[in-house]
């Protein structure tokens, strides 16, 4: 245990010397006071202009916003693990009083542990009332998996840096999960839960609107997890490859 808190303890040491990670902290603050300014803002011009009420989608509008500094920490974490995989630095965990799957597991709860947080202030920065905590402490949980997730799928199909970055634009697509979900009034849309963007943006507005959602939170939860999983081993077997 104690080496795995010294790993731990390094790498947080190291991320707040990186000045993007620090961006990053600062952007869903930025985030949270633009939506607060521009969201009545909104509601006003597009009511006045075009007759369209925007107050039955600031919930799910939130809800996907929140995504975003779990989605940014993992595209960061990813990159440094890139540069970790291809610099044979996982190599040295041979010698190391840490296996190399308690090290990497390390790696990743740090970006989980920074995107929980993050994720759950930007409602509360934005000013969205009437905010449960304890359900918002859960969904901020769920959406800090996508964290590490995103960074294990770009170090396990990324070759490069420049292939990450093309992946984790690619990876936008999947965000049409959730609006399918939030839009579409047919049963049919769980099959687009097997993505792990689908559930966090609606369970958020499940709470909001005093619906169910426990069961929403595990299923998300477990989908993140069978995904990590997933990528794990693709993981796995591409740093055995450059071994």
């Amino acid at each position: 245990m104690k080496a795995e808190l010294a790993i731990i303890k390094g790498e947080v040491k190291n991320l707040f010397r990186e000045p993007e990670l620090i961006f990053l902290i600062v952007v869903p603050f930025l985030i949270g006071f633009i939506l607060r300014a521009g969201i009545p803002f909104a509601e006003v011009f597009l009511s006045m202009r075009f007759g369209f009420d925007l107050s039955p989608y600031i919930n799910f509008i939130t809800g996907f916003i929140m995504l975003v500094p779990a989605l940014l920490i993992g595209m960061v974490s990813g990159l440094r693990m890139l540069d970790d995989r291809d610099g044979g630095i996982l190599r040295y965990t041979a010698v190391l009083p840490i296996a190399s799957g308690r090290y990497l597991f390390c790696r990743l709860i740090i970006s989980a542990i920074l995107a929980a947080p993050l994720s759950g202030m930007l409602p509360l920065i934005q000013g969205v009332s009437g905010v449960p905590i304890l359900p918002l402490g859960m969904i901020s949980l769920s959406m800090s998996l996508s964290a590490p997730a995103l960074a294990l799928f770009l170090t396990a199909f990324a070759g490069n840096k420049v292939e990450a970055m093309a992946l984790a634009k690619i990876s936008g697509i999947l965000f049409a999960a959730p609006a399918a979900g939030f839009f579409i009034k047919s049963p049919l849309i769980f099959i687009a839960g097997i993505l792990p963007p689908f559930w966090a943006p609606l369970t958020f507005v499940r709470i909001m609107q005093g619906e169910s959602w426990r069961l929403w939170v595990l299923a998300g939860c477990c989908v993140q997890l069978l995904w990590l999983i997933f990528f794990i081993q693709r993981f796995t077997i591409k740093v055995r490859q450059r071994l």
